[in-house]
């Protein structure tokens, strides 16, 4: 306009977009991404911010625990193991809002809309901006009920086969004891009331061959009956058959030396720990003996209120311990594979370690109340 407010011509100011039209379709894509994932996916999902309340929620979350999207939403989340409570309830929900971790796993259990629980594995992911400051906190649940439930199972068969071949030995050990070992006895008996009519006879030194054989059978028999039953377990505990078995096997073998730190346990523990602590003993000894050329062998037992503790500790060759336990099989070493499931059959653990030239250490500690 001039001077006098007439028009005199137009003035135009041209941007090139492009980059922000992009930009912009580039984070509608992105966000519809996200939101088919969200929404589709089969797991849970929450965005929570650093306070720890709710920002988003995803349908699957309601469906594993038994609530509609809306009711999921607007249940109160401070209701014990609420389902939407599940990031904010961890014990590290601390560390991951003030940026001290990233990312945090666990199992546990959540109550689900029917009163019945259900096991959920978690993953919670701390999301920063670009100056590295925390902004929100992701969180992922999958349901694992099922791999759980299987994993119990398989358990509980593990154990049920193992009781199953304890009672078959214990069936076997009273027939060796009750029925071969009687009669050699009474054979025994008649062999010495022999001995007075044949002084003099020739046929006297092979008698008491005879009769020394039958000593050594009855004493075979006599061990393996031990091994299968272990008579001092039952009455006394498992300090005492331990210390009985180590004390049978020194008699014969005066080349390694055996320590033991045993607490005296009675009958405070369960029969089936009892029992199941003894086979782990039994065959990790029994290894370092035919195995380990071990000059010295170190046994503990120890036993609070909560938990029983036993190590079976050696100076011998050692070896190198596997990641996987399939190794060990697969390289004949079923002994430390079976006390492995041993263990993990009464809820306990087991664990190994050892080097080449530096001996090996088996620790195997059950809680048992």
């Amino acid at each position: 306009y001039d001077e006098n407010g007439n028009l005199r011509g137009y003035s135009k100011v041209t941007r090139d977009m492009s980059e922000r039209k992009k930009t912009e379709e580039r984070l509608r894509a992105s966000e519809a991404r996200f939101r088919s994932i969200f929404d589709g996916a089969g797991f849970g999902i929450e965005l929570l911010d650093l306070e720890g309340h709710l920002m988003e929620v995803n349908p699957a979350v309601g469906a594993m625990f038994g609530y509609s999207l809306e009711e999921i939403r607007h249940v109160p989340p401070n209701e014990i193991s609420h389902p939407v409570n599940f990031v904010a309830g961890l014990p590290a929900f601390d560390d991951l809002r003030n940026g001290e971790r990233d990312i945090y796993h666990a199992e546990r259990l959540f109550l689900h809309k029917d009163g019945n629980f259900i096991w959920g594995h978690l993953a919670a992911t701390l999301v920063r901006d670009a100056a590295g400051l925390p902004q929100f906190i992701v969180g992922m649940i999958e349901d694992v009920t099922e791999r759980k439930q299987m994993e119990a199972e398989l358990a509980e068969l593990n154990r049920r086969l193992m009781e199953g071949r304890e009672s078959e030995r214990l069936h076997l050990a009273q027939e060796l004891h009750d029925g071969p070992v009687q009669d050699l006895y009474g054979l025994s008996y008649n062999l010495n009331a022999l001995k007075d009519s044949l002084q003099g006879n020739g046929n006297l030194e092979a008698l008491m061959r005879m009769d020394n054989l039958v000593q050594k059978v009855v004493g075979t028999l006599k061990v393996i009956s031990g091994e299968l039953r272990p008579p001092a377990l039952t009455p006394f505990g498992l300090e005492k058959a331990i210390r009985s078995y180590v004390e049978e096997f020194m008699q014969g073998n005066t080349g390694i030396g055996v320590s033991m730190d045993l607490v005296a346990d009675g009958q405070s523990l369960p029969e089936q720990i009892r029992l199941a602590l003894f086979r782990i003993f039994q065959s990790s000894f029994t290894n370092v003996i035919r195995h380990a050329e071990a000059k010295n062998v170190y046994i503990r037992f120890d036993l609070d209120e909560e938990k029983a503790i036993l190590e079976i500790q050696d100076d011998g060759k050692g070896f190198i311990v596997p990641d996987r336990w399939i190794t060990l099989a697969r390289k004949g070493h079923l002994g430390l594979v079976g006390a492995k499931e041993r263990a993990s059959a009464i809820g306990g653990q087991l664990e190994v370690k050892s080097l080449p030239g530096e001996g090996a250490k088996i620790t195997v500690l059950v809680p048992y109340k």
